[in-house]
Parts: C-alpha cells; structure tokens; sequence
C-alpha cells in the first residue's frame, strides 16, 4: 500500500473515532452537566401564592421540608403579552437561597391560559371539568398557542435556568392544567377526536417538551404523566399516546427529561403508568409524586402510608400540601419519608 493511501485510510480511521468520541462525549456531558433534581419533601403551597403570603409559610425553617414546588397561572404571570409577574418566583429564590431549599418551577397553561392569546387567534376548545362547570382552553396543537406558550417557557428560562437553587421544572401545555389529562366526558373526548387529538397530540406534546428542555438545558423537565383522553385500565389509545411521548423524550433526553404522579396516596397501585416509568427510571432521571389532596381530604390511607408508598415505588421526592408539612404530627412521616427518597436518588439527606 502506498503512502498516500495509508495516510487517507488512518484520516478516516482518525475521523470516525473522533466523531465516535465526540458524540460518546455529548452523552456524557449531558449526563454530567444537569443539576442534581429535587430530593425529599416539596413543600406544595396554594397556587398563584403572593409573595408575602409564600414568605410567611413555616416550611422555609422546618428542616424536614428539603424545597418547594411554586405553582403558578399563566394568566398571573403574563396578563398581557410580553408583561411579566415573576415577584412570587423570585420571592421563592431568594427564599431558599436564605433557608438552604431548592425550588420547582411550574406554570399551568390550558384552562389558565390568558384571555390575551384567544384575542391573538388560538381557537377555544370547550372541556367539562370535574364539577360538571364548563372552560375553555387552546388545544396544544394551536398553532397560535404553540408561539406564545415558547415564548412564556423561554422567558421563564432566561430568568431562572442557570439559578442555582431552581432545580426542577414541571411542563405544562399539554393538557388542561399541570398536567397530561385534556378530556373527561365522552362528548369531549369524541370532539378532541374529531379536530385530531388522536394523531395531533403527540407530536404537540412533544414539541412542547422539547420548549422546556430547550429553555432549561442544564434543569431536570418533569412531566406528570396521564392520558389526553379517558383510558380505563390504561391499556387503550390514551395510554399509547402518553407512553409515546414519554418514551420519545426520554430518548431524546435521557438524564433530564423526568416523570411524576400527580396522584399519591396510600393505595396507589403499583401497575400505574406513571409508577412503572418511576420504577424504571429513577436510576437515570428526576422521578417523583405528588399527595393527591391534603391530609383531611383523603379517607381509606395516610400521609405516611402515601409517603411510604412514594418511597417504595422509588422516588426521589415527594409534593406534600402545607397543610400538611405544617402539622407537628406529621413530621416523623416527612423525616422518614426523606431518610427514604434520598436511598431512592443516591444522595444523603
């Protein structure tokens, strides 16, 4: 072989391996450069709290609450196009950097969308929530929507994605809150089909996924997991839908891309979506629960049996209302609970 072939064939050799090692280098550092999530105890306070009211709340110096999930309306945060209300946000930062807490950010988009962005042209879909009231909201795949929902998650991001003490985000857009869930009634779900929901939902949704992990490049992306539609027995159509997008992001971000329950309680069952996805991935990603209601609002379990739970489906944390947090005789519950969530992340509380 002559000199020159020998020389063209070690350059390609030469390239593929750097290539090779380039790319085993963006997984790494993908991997490396996310900031651990949230570990223990969320403190979940009443949404749209004004700051006075978050700075005035007991958790900020119990020791058993690690952090705080802040939620907040996109009505609130941005009343009028390109206007912003990040005081309770802010508030929340600087919080826990004075208390040694971290903070979850999250904004509610669907029924809490501003009246603004109807007024620009995203098109009203009508949904029955769960006390037979009627609301509105924009379809994910709105076009209209779709530009102002970025804008509001890039706004957020160049506020708060390199904040030290914000290490969690919870996506929103996809469904009718904070959540996954669009439709509850068969009307309202036969509409969402009608306008395409069963095919336009998941390339939305993860598109919109992707405003946040794009926004928040170095902060875990939690998405609480549920059907667009209803799914007994999360074997049908809804339950495709949601584990499409969930496995599609999960790919695509592998150590920041995280799922939730928004659901806990002492009976939650073990064959949930959500709990499956925990169980299978909390080694690689933020995975968490949140209590399905305060204390006194659950009958048939406890907050330590739910928090127990949380802890065997191995979560990294838990949301727990403050209500809760702040009873006295709660706290042996939340430090078990942390002694546990923490075993689940690797880390030490």
């Amino acid at each position: 072989m002559n000199n020159d072939k020998k020389n063209k064939r070690f350059g390609s050799l030469a390239l593929i391996l750097g290539l090779s090692l380039f790319y085993m280098g963006l997984q790494v550092s993908n991997a490396q450069t996310i900031r651990h999530g949230p570990v223990g105890v969320m403190d979940l306070v009443n949404m749209d709290m004004p700051p006075a009211v978050l700075a005035a709340d007991p958790g900020w110096t119990n020791p058993n609450v690690k952090g705080y999930l802040i939620r907040m309306s996109w009505k609130t945060v941005e009343p009028s196009k390109g206007v912003y209300n990040f005081a309770t946000f802010d508030q929340a930062c600087l919080l826990a950097a004075a208390h040694g807490k971290t903070v979850g950010l999250s904004i509610g988009a669907g029924t809490m969308t501003p009246a603004w962005v109807y007024t620009a042209g995203a098109k009203q879909f009508s949904i029955t929530i769960a006390d037979g009231s009627t609301e509105i909201m924009p379809l994910p795949w709105d076009p209209v929507f779709q530009s102002n929902w970025s804008t509001m998650i890039s706004a957020l991001g160049q506020r708060y994605a390199f904040n030290p003490v914000v290490n969690y985000v919870t996506m929103a857009g996809i469904g009718r809150d904070f959540e996954s869930s669009v439709t509850e009634t068969a009307s309202d779900t036969a509409n969402f089909n009608t306008l395409g929901g069963q095919t336009l939902w998941v390339p939305a949704a993860v598109k919109i996924a992707k405003f946040f992990t794009t926004s928040f490049p170095n902060t875990h992306i939690v998405c609480a997991m549920g059907s667009p539609i209803p799914d007994p027995g999360n074997t049908g159509t809804g339950h495709t839908m949601m584990d499409t997008v969930v496995n599609d992001m999960l790919a695509a971000c592998p150590h920041q891309f995280g799922v939730a329950c928004d659901s806990l309680t002492g009976v939650t069952p073990a064959q949930t979506p959500a709990v499956t996805y925990i169980e299978a991935q909390y080694k690689n990603t933020s995975c968490g629960f949140q209590m399905f209601l305060p204390s006194p609002k659950v009958t048939g379990s406890t907050l330590a049996q739910g928090l127990a739970l949380g802890v065997e489906f191995k979560a990294h944390y838990v949301e727990v209302y403050s209500y809760d947090c702040a009873l006295s005789t709660q706290q042996s519950a939340l430090v078990s609970a942390n002694t546990g969530l923490a075993a689940n992340s690797g880390f030490h509380p």
